[in-house]
């Protein structure tokens, strides 16, 4: 299993007022608005717990059929952050997934697994929204009936899980 979440931070900086009041308490536990609070970049941090977030979520729901989002019920912890990327992890109902965050100028991309995240094994394509997505030929993109994306690998008829992201100018595809 594995989630993903990017996002657009030129569009965050628009469409989201993270500093107006409630806002951060809806969305984080105290621990996670403490780290917030006391980081030298609070839009970052901001940011990259709701990205760990939604990528996490994305594999709840793939494992449930469920859609019942509640941020505040997943929790997130750093275990190693530079100016390139985090390591972390975020616990939802006893369960723990891996995450690794890119940081890029304009964007936060966010992969996450049940396991350790391998970068080797994760193959990510990130590009403009009204770029196509170019994946080998044996491959196609599509959804079940729940709307989760999985790839089909037309030489096997093998599925490969995948998770597909966008918000703003970005597409992210991770499998």
């Amino acid at each position: 299993m594995i989630g993903n979440d990017i996002v657009d931070l030129n569009i965050s900086r628009q469409e989201s007022n993270w500093q107006r009041k409630g806002w951060m308490q809806k969305i984080f536990s105290a621990e996670e608005q403490a780290v917030i609070y006391l980081s030298a970049d609070q839009e970052k941090m901001v940011w990259l717990f709701w990205s760990m977030k939604e990528a996490a979520y994305k594999i709840f729901n793939r494992n449930s059929g469920k859609i019942c989002y509640a941020p505040d019920s997943l929790h997130c912890t750093i275990d190693k952050i530079s100016q390139e990327e985090a390591l972390g992890k975020v616990l939802h109902k006893g369960i723990v997934y891996h995450t690794h965050s890119v940081f890029e100028t304009d964007y936060i991309h966010t992969v996450a697994k049940p396991e350790a995240v391998n970068d080797k094994i994760n193959i990510t394509l990130i590009r403009k929204v009204n770029e196509p997505i170019k994946l080998p030929a044996h491959l196609t993109l599509n959804k079940d009936n729940l709307g989760i994306p999985y790839l089909l690998d037309i030489n096997s008829g093998h599925s490969i899980d995948a998770s597909l992201s966008h918000h703003g100018s970005y597409t992210a595809l991770v499998y």
